[in-house]
């Protein structure tokens, strides 16, 4: 036990100090076709979005997000191809500086598709004398140096259409016609890499010194004193060339070379680029080295100081997420990933006699009493010694035709017990014996044993496939079969057993659901759990406390309260690497971590999310396997994928989970690319009208393992339902009504890791032109006009007829019509509110639904009920009883339209028919009545009455003509929002 304890605490100290930075790097080219197609790359860069840029000679100037690139140059129509750029240069204020190796210098300023050409004139002192242009760099002064392969030029930042030959009229200067290779910047000034050595360029540009590199009988003659690149790395000034890698030291005021092993000989030195931790990336001709900037030593990894071997590297970038990124001639770029050693495979720790078997599939996994790690793998037990850390096997499928073993455990004694699909197995002296027992004393044929369980007073609780929990009590002799529900539905078995902190026993299925037993001997229940609809069975189950069911689904994670029977889902959304979850436990530390088929999750608490690993991580295999887990006394915490076991290593408390960023990296309108008009954050988008189709791409910058990256979106103003989380990364939208939208965007990393707010956009789609208010106000406004000059001229014509009339007319008719109006409002309306009353609502509800029924438009009903009428009555008396129905009477009478039928159906409940109102329709107008009676209270000398209502509606097809039916159905609806607290608009259930 003290080797294995000593043997852990180095294991952790070794792993802690690799979880800071990445061993190693694995490199892989893209695999999107325009930047797969790429022969030389000569630069790269990132932006300020986080966009990687290539500088390419098949295609010019490329922009990558991860998974695809677009070219940001226009084709080159006279010769048919793209530019050769050689280098290109992204300032701070969004200028693009493009160093072509045939157009010259090429001059992109901020949101400008076009660009300023610098003239080609040898002999003026303003002008290029050469299109070749070999390097750009911008210093501490905002000035733009340009290098070529025949002299050197400076802009400044006053004026920028202006170039400046350095040395024009000095022949004699040494960089007058030089070669600029490339350029750098300390303290004592500007560093000049040339095919003659380095210059050092004071910062007022008076003086210059020259220095030549060492031992440079050993270069190629040609290039003996051609020095490819020069940087500023911690402090140092750093040059490589042909014969290998220098560095300035101030003592002697010379270069020095950097001594190599004798296995290493000299690279030959294309560029230079700043690491991590004092690394020196070196790119050659034959690959890539590293150098420490402190020690000055070459670091040797595990396959030898090169990384890269036979690769011609002429650049190199590292960003911020020490992603590593090379161009190369002649095989296009390649992306470094870094490898984080946060998971070790077990098989690095076993000899070569048994890590064949142990790199295979890894079913079940126990730390013993002893010490001993056993290790299900397929067709052998494998285990090691604890005092000797020896490894060993047992054959299981030629010994014991044992195909899979679901389980190790041992009970109260530390006798170890193995559930099979051969059936149950007990370890004695280094074999396996089948007990049959409690199968024959439950007369039952023995099954296979998918679940395994052995309580602390010893009783063996074995899940039997297809049959049920089978329970033994090898003390009193008897075993029993419990759960043969589950003998009903085929296929259907036990997948894991769990105890809460309280002694309750829960049982998971594959098809029936879970089971809980509150105490040993008491019957079994099924817990109904309300999402039952999504989930008829659970492969595992992780009691965390008394309280608390974590569920695992081919739906996602799933956490259940017992006390409040609250279900809360956990998905992708959420950080799960996939939906699938094979199995969950807690380690040492109480950390929950969750097993899936495409890798494991981690629940951090400070980001309130899972955190998901991958084989970037250090994972053989993403398939984690059911049951496979185990958590030893020291605290080792193993799992089991198809390709072996896996020892956790990570350290939580280091760990720094950036929110990756998200941007737009295409807007596509009818077909037309406008991404270089809308660059990476737009704030709007505008669209004609008539537009046809509106492509959005959107990229999360985050390179780890950007195939894994999901996002997801919804455009406000049209849904405001969220899209699922996927990977296509764009948005298509047809046609939309012109008006004002807003598209929210939201992305997760391959770890799970979310952005940290939606990324919004406004998109505007324009009105035509008749859709001006001023165009219909002056077509409302003469509209009106004629209506009134119509109106005159029949009112003059009938106004001479009607004098005629009118008298006589009048006379004979006026006590009858007083007489007909009088008995009509008696009989249809109500004295008190002067509304219908259920007789007039009747007979005009009829009407209104035959013109709904043959002009094809909606109607709905609204039964309204005043609350706690009465006690206003008891309260305040009747006259203001009835001066509050009155008042009430008046306010609907105010919000409605002129179609609506407004009746009192009687007492203190009225009623109302809306024309062209569906059910939404209908009870966002109620929901209007009654925000507005709440803020319209009754008031009256000193009586002061707040008073609310509740609304039943129902919309029921026109062809239900019974109108005892409407009234029903929103009596219905009208009873359950008073049951429910009224004051509260209820639509009608009209599924029942």
């Amino acid at each position: 036990m003290l080797i294995l304890v000593l043997r852990l605490t180095f294991v952790a100290f070794m792993l802690f100090s690799v979880a800071l930075q990445a061993s190693h790097y694995t490199f892989s080219s893209p695999s999107d076709p325009l930047s797969a197609r790429q022969s030389s790359v000569y630069h790269i860069a990132q932006d300020s979005a986080g966009f990687i840029w290539f500088a390419s000679d098949t295609d010019g100037l490329l922009r990558y997000d991860g998974l695809t690139s677009i070219n940001w140059l226009e084709p080159d129509v006279r010769r048919g191809s793209r530019k050769n750029t050689n280098n290109f240069l992204l300032t701070a204020k969004g200028d693009l500086w493009v160093a072509s190796w045939r157009e010259g210098l090429l001059y992109y300023p901020h949101n400008q598709d076009m660009p300023f050409v610098f003239p080609i004139k040898p002999n003026d002192p303003h002008a290029l004398s050469t299109p070749r242009i070999q390097t750009l760099f911008q210093d501490s002064q905002q000035r733009i140096w340009v290098g070529t392969i025949a002299g050197l030029y400076v802009i400044y930042p006053e004026n920028p259409l202006v170039l400046h030959r350095y040395a024009f009229d000095e022949p004699t200067h040494p960089l007058f016609e030089q070669r600029i290779w490339g350029i750098a910047e300390s303290p004592t000034g500007l560093w000049f890499a040339t095919s003659n050595g380095l210059f050092l360029l004071d910062p007022q540009h008076n003086q210059y010194q020259q220095f030549f590199l060492p031992d440079t009988e050993h270069a190629i003659s040609e290039r003996a004193q051609e020095v490819r690149t020069v940087e500023f790395i911690d402090h140092t000034v750093w040059a490589g060339a042909a014969n290998g890698v220098f560095v300035f030291e101030t003592a002697c005021m010379c270069f020095v070379r950097i001594a190599a092993p004798d296995n290493l000989p000299q690279p030959r030195v294309n560029a230079l680029h700043r690491g991590t931790n004092h690394a020196l990336w070196v790119g050659a001709f034959d690959g890539l080295y590293q150098l420490n900037s402190q020690t000055r030593q070459w670091t040797l990894f595990s396959l030898g100081y090169n990384t890269l071997p036979d690769v011609d590297i002429r650049s190199i970038y590292l960003d911020s997420a020490d992603q590593l990124w090379l161009g190369s001639r002649e095989q296009g770029f390649f992306i470094g990933t870094p490898q984080y050693k946060g998971f070790i495979p077990l098989v690095h720790t076993m000899p070569a006699t048994v890590a064949s078997l142990g790199e295979r599939l890894i079913s079940a996994i126990y730390h013993d009493k002893q010490g001993r790690m056993w290790l299900a793998a397929q067709n052998n037990l494998l285990y090691r010694d604890a005092n000797t850390e020896d490894w060993h096997a047992i054959e299981l499928r030629k010994q014991f035709g044992i195909r899979k073993v679901f389980r190790i455990t041992a009970d109260p004694t530390g006798q170890l017990w193995l559930a099979t699909d051969r059936g149950l197995y007990q370890l004695q002296q280094n074999t396996l014996v089948a007990v049959n027992t409690p199968f024959d004393l439950a007369n039952m044929h023995v099954g296979g044993v998918t679940e395994l369980y052995i309580s602390d007073a010893g009783h063996f609780y074995l899940g039997v496939w297809q049959q049920g929990l089978l329970v033994w009590q090898p003390e009193l002799q008897h075993a029993q079969l419990e759960l043969a529900q589950l003998k009903e539905t085929n296929g259907d078995q036990i997948y894991q057993l769990g105890k809460s902190t309280d002694g309750s026993t829960f049982a998971v299925t594959r098809y029936s659901g879970v089971f809980s037993q509150p105490q040993p001997n008491a019957p079994w229940q099924r817990l109904q759990i309300n999402n039952q609809n999504a989930v008829d069975g659970y492969t595992c189950v992780l009691p965390e406390g008394d309280q608390i069911l974590w569920l695992c689904s081919e739906f996602g994670l799933w956490r259940y309260d017992r006390a409040t029977q609250r279900v809360s889902q956990y998905a992708i959304e959420q950080g799960l690497p996939s939906l699938f979850i094979s199995g969950a436990f807690f380690d040492h530390s109480q950390q929950l971590w969750i097993m899936t088929n495409n890798g494991i999750a981690r629940f951090d608490q400070s980001l309130q999310r899972f955190v998901s690993y991958g084989k970037h991580d250090g994972l053989p295999n993403l398939t984690t396997q059911q049951k496979s887990y185990s958590v030893g006394p020291a605290g080792e915490v193993l799992f089991g994928t198809a390709a072996g076991a896996v020892l956790i290593a990570i350290h939580p408390e280091y760990e720094n989970f950036q929110a990756p960023r998200l941007v737009i990296a295409k807007v596509v309108i009818d077909g037309t690319d406008q991404t270089k008009t809308y660059q990476a954050y737009p704030e709007t988008i505008e669209l004609p009208y008539g537009y046809r189709e509106l492509v959005i791409g959107y990229a999360l910058v985050d390179y780890r393992d950007p195939a894994l990256n999901t996002t997801r979106s919804r455009l406000l103003g049209f849904s405001d339902r969220w899209s699922p989380y996927d990977k296509s990364h764009e948005a298509r939208y047809s046609n939309l009504a012109p008006g004002r939208y807003v598209l929210e965007i939201e992305g997760q990393n391959s770890r799970g890791v979310g952005t940290e707010r939606p990324l919004r956009i406004n998109i505007v789609v324009n009105a035509p032109w008749w859709y001006a208010s001023w165009l219909w106000f002056m077509i409302i406004l003469l509209g009106l006009m004629l209506v009134l000059v119509f109106m005159r001229v029949q009112q003059n014509r009938l106004k001479n007829r009607n004098k005629r009339l009118q008298k006589l007319v009048q006379e004979r008719t006026s006590e009858l019509e007083a007489l007909t109006v009088k008995l009509k409002d008696r009989a249809d309306h109500d004295v008190l509110t002067g509304l219908y009353n259920r007789g007039g609502f009747v007979e005009q509800f009829e009407q209104s639904l035959t013109h709904a029924r043959m002009r094809h438009y909606p109607m709905s009903m609204v039964l309204i009920d005043i609350d706690h009428f009465k006690q206003i009555n008891d309260q305040y008396g009747h006259n203001i009883g009835d001066s509050v129905l009155q008042h009430f009477s008046s306010l609907i009478a105010s919000q409605a339209k002129k179609t609506d039928i407004i009746g009192r159906w009687g007492g203190e409940e009225f009623i109302m028919a809306l024309p062209h109102a569906d059910a939404q329709a209908a009870k966002a107008f109620c929901d209007t009545l009654l925000n507005t009676l709440k803020a319209s209270p009754f008031t009256q000398a000193e009586h002061h009455i707040a008073y609310s209502a509740t609304f039943g509606v129902v919309c029921l097809p026109t062809t239900t003509w019974l109108v005892d039916t409407w009234v029903k159905l929103a009596d219905d609806a009208l009873y359950r929002g008073k049951h429910q607290g009224r004051a509260q608009v209820v639509l009608a259930d009209t599924q029942a």
